[in-house]
């Protein structure tokens, strides 16, 4: 039983960090990260996860964007090929995604913090994406 109460306690720790903070935003929030998205630039899909034994990053080419609204909310959908030349297709979501913010940028920036959702913290996002997580 012990143990058992012990592997709930990890679930109920680890959970937040895995659950998906900003896909769902409000249209300023949307339009905010939008901007950052533009059809042929790089952008990294990465969750951040500190409990994890091994997490992945996807650099994807992005292709197209799209809004969709959600009830009263927008989600924002970037298709594109990733590195390997696979087709790349998802609702992202603005914690786990990194843009190179401006011309010339050396570092991917978070777009959560970017577009200011306001779930975004750097407990479940880094505000720059660390080298040895971006794949080149």
């Amino acid at each position: 039983m012990k143990s058992m109460l012990g592997a709930i306690a990890l679930v109920v720790s680890v959970s937040p960090a895995l659950a998906d903070v900003c896909e769902l935003n409000s249209k300023a929030v949307t339009d905010r990260a939008i901007r950052y998205l533009a059809v042929g630039s790089a952008m990294q899909d990465h969750r951040r996860c500190d409990t994890c034994p091994t997490t992945t990053t996807t650099k994807v080419t992005i292709s197209s964007v799209e809004k969709k609204a959600s009830g009263s909310d927008f989600e924002i959908v970037v298709t594109g090929k990733t590195v390997e030349q696979t087709v790349y297709s998802k609702t992202i979501d603005l914690a786990d995604t990194y843009v190179l913010a401006r011309k010339g940028a050396k570092q991917y920036s978070n777009l959560g913090f970017l577009a200011k959702c306001e779930d975004v913290t750097e407990e479940n996002a880094y505000k720059t994406l660390p080298d040895n997580l971006v794949e080149k």
